[in-house]
């Protein structure tokens, strides 16, 4: 290459693209899907060769035999172990912890491919809803300081690929309605919360198979999760203590308003199932209330938490677990706990 470069294209390097025009015989070399970092020091080295540098054997790559894979999976567990040149673009699997992070930088977001991310044991606050880009199949954020949980995170592509969530151990009141929508979760940990309220589509996620609801302080669950077949549950140490002399609660579903035009649009797009909507054909506040429909505990018909007429009821929780499925703790075979179900009107009221 020697005084045989008539130019370099390098626009598009940071994705991972470039375009070396020779003189003889006249052709352009093109590069794409290369790792952004390395192109760039391959790109400095040509810029040092067409400037007449004298190279040593120190700037050239390793022969083939000993080229280094592209990295696939990398584990941080220091500030010093962070890769100076930048995270590879390539990673299907990222691990920080207990790195003391207190955000998620825009290098991490820019993987394209990540797969399982773990932030395990930091001092993140949030975690940003840019995340929704990703195509995460496993997402672990236990042991941090997060006190919410953006909706718009629920969203995007994460909605359609998330299969395991865990947000144990962290300052966390509620869970986003939104979560409702990820179709393919299998397993939630949601234990050492502060949690007083769940999703009351929750039940909703068909595929979800392990649900973790240690140590919080909820007073009901949805009554949607009588629709799941767990495996495994525990709702240990919360303070579902309704006892059977307790009377039930329901709110005035004789005195319920007329439903809002918009609800009664609402509830026939989410009753046709036809159309699937994004942030780019109606407003944001009409998405999310699309995407927290629960179907009526009586007729089946889609109701929206926001707005819905609600009842108590007593049951016992192993009604949520498939045959052979394990409930973490329960005072007896026979124990009952309180739940909340939506319905539509008076008419839909368990008998």
């Amino acid at each position: 290459v020697d005084g045989n470069i008539e130019g370099l294209f390098t626009k598009f390097v940071d994705e991972g693209k470039a375009s070396i025009r020779i003189r003889e015989p006249k052709h352009d070399v093109i590069i794409s899907k290369a790792e952004a970092t390395e192109l760039r020091q391959f790109l400095r080295l040509l810029h040092r060769v067409q400037r007449g540098d004298i190279l040593d054997q120190s700037a050239f790559s390793a022969p083939p035999s000993k080229v280094t894979r592209t990295r696939e999976a990398l584990v941080v567990r220091s500030q010093e172990h962070y890769p100076p040149q930048g995270f590879p673009s390539a990673l299907k699997s990222l691990t920080i912890e207990g790195c003391s992070l207190v955000q998620l930088g825009s290098d991490v977001l820019a993987l394209a491919n990540l797969c399982v991310l773990n932030l395990k044991a930091n001092k993140l606050q949030t975690l940003p809803k840019e995340l929704n880009n990703l195509p995460l199949q496993r997402l672990t954020a236990s042991e941090n300081c997060i006190m919410e949980l953006h909706p718009e995170l629920f969203e995007s592509r994460l909605r359609g690929c998330l299969e395991y969530l865990d947000v144990s151990n962290n300052q966390l009141t509620v869970l986003p309605e939104t979560l409702c929508s990820v179709r393919k979760l299998m397993a939630l940990v949601a234990g050492y919360n502060c949690l007083h309220k769940l999703p009351d589509g929750l039940g909703y996620l068909s595929d979800l198979r392990s649900l973790d609801l240690t140590n919080n302080a909820l007073t009901l669950l949805p009554a949607s999760l009588l629709k799941l077949k767990l495996t495994w549950i525990s709702v240990w140490n919360n303070p579902l203590n309704l006892t059977a002399e307790q009377p039930l609660e329901h709110t005035a579903a004789l005195r319920q308003a007329p439903w809002s035009l918009i609800e009664l649009a609402a509830r026939g797009v989410v009753a046709s199932g036809a159309v699937e909507l994004t942030a780019e054909d109606v407003p944001r506040s009409l998405l999310q209330l699309l995407r927290t429909a629960t179907p009526c505990y009586g007729c089946q018909q889609p109701v929206f938490p926001v707005t819905a007429a609600s009842v108590s009821l007593r049951v016992n929780p192993r009604r949520m677990t498939a045959p052979g499925g394990q409930l973490v703790w329960a005072p007896s075979h026979d124990y009952l706990v309180p739940v909340r179900a939506l319905i539509c009107s008076a008419r839909c009221l368990p008998h």
